[in-house]
């Protein structure tokens, strides 16, 4: 997230960030023990006659965490950690070919290597110690998957061959050694307020919020002389309810809220008047009639859009290298990102564009949460032009080369270029209300009865029945995205009488369904949400980072509306204790 203060220093040049810096005494003392260690590494770490390291990046990563969960007005769950983990990037062979860039057949081998967990007290001695043993075993499974890849390499043709590690200049990030102070006491109070307004929602099952705040540094330096320091404080507001209806169709709804520190998050009264906004549209859908199959143009708008687009075009943008598989059977998991082969060709309308700027800290006054000055790789972050008037124009990458991209974009977040802040504009956009007029003309031109407005799509990684959830990889029989759990949904009828309607399922919008599309919106909505690294790229594990967004209402002239089709769990028997007089024995 967003980063206090910065300086920058690239080739002895220094860039000057929003604020000045300073690095404090204790930051200092870890960045040294971590110089030293890595300079003794570097010149002195080999096994008899077998390859020496020829990149060593040492990061080390101090989280300090509290999470506080609550349902009805009473804490659930508090819990308040803090953990310090040592992530060795090491590599053994060259930069044309080294132990990444390489699939075993249970894991991506990417040079990296986890381990030495546990309390940082600020002793030096401790962290060059847990430096070294992990420093030894990084460099033993180096060897290991050096050898077994260079195996499969000599019995392999490649058409394309590629370096397994792009240069980079060295540069120099310090920020602010301060960080905000976590108050678990104010945070379960307002989890308490929060989670207690929805025993004023008699029709829904069950319903709980969350805070998460945490106070994030990272330290890191390399063997080409790259180094920084970065504070990441990062906070999120999560909200859930369910219920299900006497024929036991499920309806859900889950929404988060963003920011570095508690107080960002928003006031009492705007938290409240989140669960209170979920709570108010589940009990109207309690009462709104089942989705029925339409065929015809349906417009995106806020929260909707965002979140199509984050499905859809975002994961697009992120270009892990494809690696070499030790069974070629393999290759087929890892699918070639379409937009690699599409660089230079037309994606979006003529009248779009799109950006990734991980620098900016705000948008219109609104704070984005998917800020920072510098990658895990130590790449200074820039902004980027990923589509100019419909073309795209550049994708996320790391020092891992691809295809046509030799170069990294400063994107490595984790273990894949992820983006920061994407910000999605339409020149010449209509405002609302034409954008509405549009939808009803294209609704008189089909003869349809109605058109359909999307305004909220659940999250699939939070939802908790089996038919709202879906992958960002599930397509329909012709390509396009399935989007289930579509939570606001509604009829537009000529003349803009609009009827609520529940349990849509949606297909029909696939990547070429976006370079048609037939109107964007002037003005934009502003939004955050995790981006999980497996629904990027397979083998990638759970880790999210966290993104901004940044896109305009979207209307698409062909959208598929089905009934739920999967099997649905029956409603409980039993009625819910809060909202009955039945004492339960």
């Amino acid at each position: 997230m967003n980063c206090r203060a910065i300086i920058i220093f690239i080739a002895g040049v220094v860039v000057a960030l929003p604020a000045k810096t300073r690095e404090s005494s204790g930051d200092s003392n870890i960045v040294t023990a971590m110089q030293q260690e890595l300079d003794r590494s570097t010149q002195s770490l080999q096994i008899a006659k077998m390859h020496r390291p020829y990149f060593i990046g040492y990061r080390l990563t101090v989280r300090d965490a509290f999470f506080c969960g609550a349902s009805f007005g009473s804490i659930t769950n508090a819990n308040a950690n803090r953990l310090c983990e040592i992530e060795i990037d090491l590599r053994v062979g060259s930069p044309q070919s080294d132990n990444s860039n390489f699939f075993n057949g249970n894991r991506i081998v990417n040079g990296t290597f986890k381990g030495g967990q546990g309390l940082l007290n600020g002793d030096s001695f401790i962290l060059r110690r847990a430096l070294w043993l992990a420093t030894d075993a990084a460099y033993k499974q180096a060897l290991k998957d050096y050898a077994q890849k260079e195996s499969v390499a000599k019995n392999r043709s490649r058409l394309e061959e590629l370096d397994d590690f792009a240069p980079a200049p060295a540069c120099t990030v310090m920020a602010d050694g301060a960080l905000p102070t976590i108050d678990n006491l104010q945070t379960e109070s307002l989890a308490r307020q929060t989670s207690a307004r929805f025993k004023r929602y008699a029709k829904l099952s069950s319903s709980s919020v969350y805070f998460s705040i945490q106070d994030l540094k990272t330290y890191y330096v390399n063997s080409e002389g790259g180094r920084f320091v970065r504070c990441e404080p990062g906070a999120c507001f999560g909200v859930s309810a369910k219920t299900q209806l006497d024929d036991g169709v499920p309806l859900e709804d889950t929404r988060q809220v963003f920011g570095s520190t508690l107080a960002t998050l928003g006031s009492p009264q705007q938290l409240i008047a989140l669960a209170d906004s979920v709570g108010a549209l589940l009990t109207a859908l309690c009462s709104a009639p089942l989705a029925q199959r339409y065929i015809g143009p349906a417009l995106f708008t806020g929260q909707a859009a965002r979140e199509l687009f984050s499905r859809t075009m975002v994961p697009q943008f992120c270009v892990p290298r494809h690696p070499l598989c030790a069974n070629a059977d393999a290759n087929a998991t890892f699918d070639i990102k379409p937009f690699l082969d599409r660089l230079g060709g037309r994606v979006l309308p003529e009248y779009m564009d799109v950006s990734d700027d991980p620098t900016a800290l705000f948008y219109q006054n609104t704070s984005l949460a998917g800020s920072f000055a510098v990658d895990d790789e130590g790449v200074p972050a820039r902004r980027k032009m990923l589509v100019a008037k419909g073309i795209l124009t550049g994708l996320l990458t790391t020092r891992a080369p691809v295809s046509g991209i030799a170069a990294s974009s400063g994107n490595k977040r984790g273990a894949l270029p992820l983006p920061g802040n994407i910000i999605v504009t339409a020149e010449h956009g209509l405002g609302n209300a034409d954008l509405i007029k549009k939808l009803l003309e294209l609704v008189r031109k089909r003869n349809l009865q109605y058109g359909i407005i999307v305004r909220r799509i659940g999250d699939p990684n939070s939802a908790q029945f089996t038919v709202n959830r879906g992958s960002m990889s599930a397509r329909g029989l012709d390509g396009s995205m399935v989007i289930k759990n579509c939570t606001e949904v509604y009829k537009i009828y000529p003349g803009g009488r609009q009827e609520l309607i529940r349990n849509a399922e949606l297909t029909g919008i696939s990547l070429e369904a976006f370079k048609y599309l037939s109107a964007a919106s002037r003005e934009v909505s502003v939004g955050s949400f995790s981006l999980y690294a497996g629904d990027v790229f397979p083998y990638s594990g759970n880790e999210s980072h966290p993104v901004s967004l940044v896109v305009p209402s979207l209307l698409f002239e062909d959208v598929v509306i089905k009934k739920i089709s999967d099997e649905v769990p029956k409603a409980p028997f039993w009625p819910h204790p809060v909202y009955t007089k039945t004492v339960l024995p």
